[in-house]
């Protein structure tokens, strides 16, 4: 009874690694599924920024060298009531928006960016730090 036992503990323990070992090779010889030579999907990046003119163009700068489609891709800093040259800096890698005035943080300055810039129904929001 004991060595009944025995082995079927052992085919318990084998055979979930047999079949994973089997599924890992399979996939060495499965074709890669192809994805799409251009991209399609519509990309808005936004940075809100409130006083950040000492980091702001790391970000703008590598941003504005992304790769992806200059159509299919807007890169906006929000210079959010700044008293720095956070607008200026950014200026020269990407598109601007200031806002002058209004609630403080980063939410109110979203949603005063997108009251007036609205998504369109085929894009995608990114919301980046400015410090990242």
């Amino acid at each position: 009874m004991l060595r009944v036992l025995v082995w079927l503990g052992q085919f318990l323990v084998v055979a979930p690694s047999v079949y994973e070992a089997l599924i890992s090779l399979f996939g060495l010889w499965t074709p890669a599924i192809g994805t799409p030579d251009t991209p399609r999907t519509r990309v808005r990046a936004i940075v809100p920024a409130h006083d950040e003119g000492a980091v702001i163009e790391g970000i703008a700068a590598d941003l504005a060298a992304q790769d992806y489609p200059d159509d299919l891709l807007g890169s906006v800093v929000i210079a959010d009531r700044c008293t720095d040259d956070t607008a200026q800096r950014a200026g020269g890698h990407v598109g601007v928006a200031t806002r002058s005035s209004g609630g403080g943080g980063k939410g109110a300055a979203i949603s005063w960016y997108l009251d007036a810039n609205p998504l369109s129904d085929d894009e995608i929001l990114v919301i980046l730090d400015a410090d990242n």
